[in-house]
């Protein structure tokens, strides 16, 4: 379209110069091609200007609302810890039915934790009390573990520290 606009003018100029009402016409079609070639430079570049803004300010809107979202799950998933922090501050012997409904509620009300468990850091003078005090609270044979080569479970090698799964 612009180069109809454009290249015709000038194509009906060098057509009809030689008749003479075109020959007082032919000096204005630069100046006004110029001044039109100005106009449509002006618009696209306004139109241009505008339509940026709008994405950016689409985008920044965007951006806040999963920002908030995302700052509304961590949230959520720190106030489960903190759930389970007191339970076990307050439970300190829970069975693993009782904790298992404790996390299934939890798993229901954020759909985004799929598994939980409690690993306690125990240090190796402390190793075989906690061995013996698991094994009295879930009447089970309770051993830290870990897998060997072949991706069997035996008794873990003494080392500083332990996260054993209890629960």
């Amino acid at each position: 379209v612009l180069g109809v606009l454009i290249i015709s003018p000038i194509a009906l100029c060098l057509m009809w110069k030689s008749i003479p009402v075109w020959q007082t016409r032919i000096p204005l079609v630069p100046v006004l091609l110029t001044m039109f070639l100005a106009v449509i430079v002006t618009i696209y570049a306004y139109v241009s200007i505008q339509e940026k803004e709008k994405l950016e300010s689409l985008l920044e809107q965007k951006s806040l609302a999963m920002s908030s979202a995302i700052k509304l799950h961590i949230s959520n998933y720190k106030e489960a810890l903190y759930s389970i922090k007191s339970l076990f501050e307050y439970t300190p012997n829970i069975d693993p039915e009782e904790f298992e409904v404790f996390n299934n509620k939890i798993k229901i009300r954020q759909p985004g934790i799929h598994a939980m468990s409690y690993q306690p850091l125990v240090k190796a003078h402390e190793r075989q009390s906690y061995e013996d005090r698991v094994h009295k609270v879930y009447s089970d044979k309770f051993q830290i573990t870990e897998r060997d080569g072949t991706g069997n479970f035996k008794r873990a090698s003494e080392r500083e520290e332990y996260t054993p799964i209890t629960l």
